[in-house]
């Protein structure tokens, strides 16, 4: 490479982030790549172990780098393997994931092989000089994000040289928690130097990989802490229950901890060994802080301030802070008293002394929540201040790495937090100009009211220009709809369009495309509020700009087809038009998927979520299996992402979990849909807690979806108490804002009241089912277009809890009114509610029958069979099952009028299509087939024909076995049932019972009847 200048000096083999240069070492104040590997022994400070050192990667607790012999070799293949060139990738993971201890691992293999290699320290700035001793050199850059100022000046610099000038191999690694696509800003710039996805993403450990570091790190902690190596049989069990507890950093907690206090830590999840040990730190530091004259808690606020900055407090912020009441000492004195902490260090580049940020991450995040957001002080927003503004736009990162990391910990801390943060903003407006960053760029649910905060204070500011108010109205939309607030994103989103539609009639080469996506985000708005027309109005015109923008750039809007499509086929959905959303969503998928393919890192989020949305339009078009793979697919996708981002894609996962667990049930695999759904309860459960407002009625959706396959197991008992739950946290939601969650509290109740009903509760079903009419009446009312398919829908329900306590001309009141609201929705839209009306006249059928009323009975069942039959012919694959049942519930009727031939020809017809239908799919329809059969075992018996109604009770028998041995409390009663009446026909006939084919029913009956008795 030829010599170049820079200010006053020639340099040569100098990386200058504004400038690269090559130097004979002439350069002043050049800094190497550093590789801080520490001597285990110096965790012991003072005869006391520092637990935030053990846990750090640089002090080797766990020397053996367990399981990720793929990642390292593809870190070492790309440095070795690219010749002389410059090289920028991304390595990803969750905080605790061990993607740093990895990125050290791979700099210290390649410093074996003559390399300079390791990391850029945190303090280094923007014109610092890198001295890489002329030879290949790998620089890794710790939390990117989080220095963004440093990262956009090393692209600049390094954009255009041409490789030709390269005289050895450049290596530069990002270590990040965010994926590739929320650097693709940033590394688009490099073009193919940057790569197109991560180099690696690291996730979880297997289990015998986690034993193993469990175990080193025991054993090393133990020795340093001159303990005794506490008893570790438990810890295999412990790691396999759960893939939480496999994470690196969890693993070495949970085995600290143990060591220290060998009372059995193992029934503890990793947020509360987390807080065990974060604990025993702030202990230590209150010990300290004490001694040394800072008050109790001085000492211990001052870290966690410090765990918000990039490198540490230096002397100056640390007694800015104490002028603002952080502890008991200021000016020099303070200084003098951080001197006899172990706290305060020399600084890696010689500019004097800080107080070190404390690490790891999630270790921090609890020492900072137990010293600064358990009791709040009323001048936490002041302190914030003094950390926060020198970032800027980057402290965002800051706030959304906190928040996640603070998952599964006391709600009071992330709102704490919050309400500080607010409070630090509004105490000085000015302030929102310089976090312009967290305003413009999409944010997670953990940063999202700091980011309504920042957007609303900057719509204030005179003068703004239409465009950036526009941008900012939608992004404050999104952020509102993070944070629950329905009502109010829907209005930004509204002005938004406003603003966007008057730009786009004076400019539309420029505003068209923020026209669209501003559509997109108010269809999104629309809809969570039950405005499903207006919804899908605002989604199909979106789509249609979006289109138009294609025609004449494709690279740059293809993306925002594919998710405007992805939403339109959601809206189509909503309004039953199957077909037409199907297509859509086919689309968005195929678009999502070549996207996906050449740039994964940015688009496979969008493909995770246009599957799910394929999956629901296949369900609808009766297309299960087909469904099943979609969502199947939109579940491994979004685990992958959720591994490297848990704060970005965590949601996404959960609710992908909540779709595939609907789509198992459809197929009849109900364990299944259990086991998903309790991960999704377990997931939103923690992302509730740190946002409850917006992530409680996620929440309750999944408690009610458990609810429903708990009860198709049989544990009818868990079902209710789930279902209760979930009406329970509804109704806390519709209490503060009923206009946003009345709805979803209806639908609770309804829920609810089927629970209470399967445990013969039927005076609470009907309680329950009649306050969910109340609601949904009243809804009705207010906005007919939104709720009335809900007032029918709860109409059929509150009918099946009032037959329950025989107050059957109110359950046909009920239903009539059901079958009237229906009749009126499908003479509006066939298509959407064409199958609501034919099952209320099914309904309506056995409300006649149980009053005698048989002939009014056999003619609402006939119908229903007639508008079955021409679902069917459209849609056999939606609609076979409805018109099976609705046969057998006609030839019930028929058989009740006198009319034996009819009804043994409509239950025969039922049972060859039960029989087609469980021969594909047994578990979703052999429990329809037996009830069937059994019904026409019954007919053809009272018709003399003993012998045929035999074999139809012997084929119930065989078929519901393999069902009933798979799930004995979900099909114990039909068992019991179809046993009987084989038997009761044997005895009939004078047939001797097939005791083998009943052998292993009737052991397990036993069984479980010995299990009642012990119980």
């Amino acid at each position: 490479m030829a010599t170049r200048n820079s200010g006053d000096f020639s340099v040569n083999n100098v990386l200058a982030f504004g400038n690269i240069v090559i130097t004979d070492r002439q350069a002043p104040d050049t800094i190497t790549p550093r590789l801080d590997w520490r001597d285990r022994s110096e965790v012991m400070v003072e005869g006391e172990p520092n637990l935030f050192a053990a846990l750090q990667w640089r002090y080797n607790m766990a020397p053996t780098l367990q399981g990720r012999d793929t990642e390292l070799k593809s870190i070492l293949d790309w440095a070795e393997n690219g010749a002389n060139t410059i090289s920028v990738r991304l390595l990803s993971g969750g905080g605790g994931s061990g993607k740093t201890r990895l990125a050290a691992e791979a700099a210290s293999r390649l410093r074996e092989l003559g390399w300079s290699a390791g990391f850029v320290p945190r303090h280094a700035s923007q014109a610092q000089t890198i001295e890489t001793s002329l030879r290949k050199f790998l620089l890794i850059f710790d939390y990117p994000e989080e220095r963004m100022d440093v990262v956009r000046a090393l692209v600049r610099a390094i954009q255009d040289i041409p490789d030709r000038l390269v005289d050895f191999p450049i290596r530069i690694l990002l270590v990040s928690r965010r994926e590739f696509d929320e650097w693709g800003e940033v590394l688009r710039e490099l073009g193919p130097r940057a790569g197109r996805q991560e180099l690696t993403v690291v996730g979880t450990l297997d289990v015998d990989q986690a034993l193993g570091m469990f175990h080193e790190t025991a054993t090393n902690f133990a020795i340093q802490a001159g303990k005794d190596l506490p008893d570790l049989s438990q810890a295999r069990d412990w790691l396999a229950s759960d893939p939480g507890h496999r994470v690196p950093l969890v693993v070495m907690a949970a085995s600290i901890h143990q060591v220290l206090t060998g009372q059995g830590g193992f029934g503890f999840g990793g947020p509360e060994l987390i807080r065990e040990l974060a604990n025993i730190e702030r202990d230590r530091a209150a010990r300290v802080s004490q001694d040394a004259g800072l008050g109790v808690d001085g000492l211990s606020r001052l870290l966690s301030l410090a765990a918000l900055t990039e490198s540490g407090l230096s002397d100056q912020q640390c007694e800015a802070l104490a002028e603002l009441g952080v502890c008991e000492s200021t000016g020099q004195g303070l200084i003098d008293r951080l001197k006899r902490t172990p706290w305060r260090r020399w600084r890696d580049d010689g500019q004097g002394f800080h107080l070190a940020r404390p690490e790891p991450d999630r270790m921090a995040a609890t020492f900072l929540a137990l010293s600064l957001l358990d009791d709040p002080t009323h001048r936490l927003p002041e302190w914030l201040a003094e950390v926060a503004v020198p970032q800027g736009g980057g402290f965002s990162d800051v706030i959304s790495r906190v928040g996640h990391d603070l998952l599964g910990m006391p709600l009071r801390w992330s709102s704490a937090l919050e309400q500080a943060l607010t409070k630090m903003i509004l105490q000085d407006h000015d302030r929102a100009v310089l976090f312009l960053d967290v305003a413009e760029k999409e944010g997670t649910v953990f940063s999202a009211g700091f980011a309504v905060v920042i957007s609303q204070q900057l719509l204030a500011v005179e003068g703004l220009d239409d465009d950036r108010r526009a941008g900012l109205l939608n992004n404050l939309s999104g952020f509102l709809g993070a944070m629950g607030r329905r009502e109010d994103a829907l209005k930004a989103s509204q002005e938004a369009v406003t603003l966007f539609r008057q730009l786009a009639d004076a400019h539309p080469e420029v505003s068209t495309s923020g026209l669209a996506a501003s559509l997109h985000t108010l269809a999104t708005s629309l809809f969570r509020l039950g405005r499903r027309e207006d919804a899908f109005r605002a989604s199909q015109e979106a789509v249609t700009l979006s289109r138009q923008l294609v025609e004449t750039r494709p690279e740059a809007f293809t993306p925002g087809l594919a998710l405007s499509l992805t939403t339109l086929a959601n809206r189509l959905s909503d309004l039953g038009q199957c077909d037409n959303a199907h297509e859509a969503a086919q689309e968005a998928v195929t678009l999502s998927r070549q996207l996906a393919e050449a740039c994964p890192e940015a688009f496979t989020d969008d493909l995770a979520n246009s599957l799910n949305t394929l999956a629901t339009s296949l369900s609808r078009l009766g297309r299960r299996e087909d469904a099943r793979e979609a969502s199947q697919e939109a579940v491994t996708l979004y685990r992958q992402l959720a591994e490297t981002r848990p704060d970005a894609f965590t949601p996404g996962l959960a609710q992908s979990l909540n779709n595939l667990a609907n789509r198992l049930s459809d197929l009849g695999r109900h364990e299944d849909a259990r086991e998903a759904l309790q991960e999704a309860v377990t997931l939103r459960r923690q992302l509730a807690s740190v946002r409850p407002e917006a992530l409680t009625p996620h929440l309750a959706e999944s408690l009610n979806n458990l609810a429903a396959a708990l009860s198709h197991l049989g544990r009818h008992e868990d079902a209710h108490e789930v279902a209760r739950e979930a009406v329970m946290l509804r109704r806390q939601l519709a209490d503060t804002r009923p206009g946003a969650y009345t709805p979803e509290l209806a639908g609770s109740l309804g829920n609810l009241a089927n629970m209470l009903s399967n445990l013969d509760r039927h005076e609470d079903a009907c309680e329950a089912g009649q306050e969910a009419v109340l609601l949904y009446r009243q809804l009705a009312a207010a906005r007919p277009e939104a709720f009335t398919p809900e007032l029918a829908e709860s109409l059929t329900t509150l009918a099946s809890m009032l037959f329950g306590l025989d107050r059957l001309e109110d359950a046909l009141n009920a239903v009539q009114e059901a079958v009237t609201l229906y009749r009126q929705l499908s003479e509006a839209r066939p298509e959407a509610f064409t199958p609501d009306l034919a099952e209320s006249l099914n309904n309506h059928a056995a409300m006649f029958s149980n009053l005698g009323r048989h002939e009014d009975a056999c003619e609402a069942g006939q119908e229903a069979v007639l508008l079955y039959r021409q679902l069917a012919a459209a849609r056999p694959d939606a609609f076979t099952p409805e018109l099976a049942e609705s046969l057998t519930t006609l030839a019930a009727m028929l058989f009740d009028l006198g009319r034996p031939e009819d009804a043994l020809n409509g239950v025969q017809e039922a049972v060859t299509l039960y029989r087609q239908l469980a021969e594909a799919r047994p578990e979703a329809f052999t429990r329809d087939l037996a009830v069937a059969l059994n019904n026409l075992a019954t007919m053809l018996y009272d018709l003399g024909r003993g012998g045929d109604a035999l074999n139809a009770t012997r084929e119930a028998v065989e078929r519901m076995t393999p069902c009933f041995l798979r799930n004995p409390l979900g099909y114990a009663q039909l068992m019991a049932s179809v046993v009987q009446r084989y038997l009761e026909h044997c005895e009939e006939i004078r047939n001797d019972p097939d005791l083998e084919m009943l052998s292993p029913a009737l052991k397990l009956f036993e069984q479980l009847n010995e299990a009642q008795q012990r119980e």
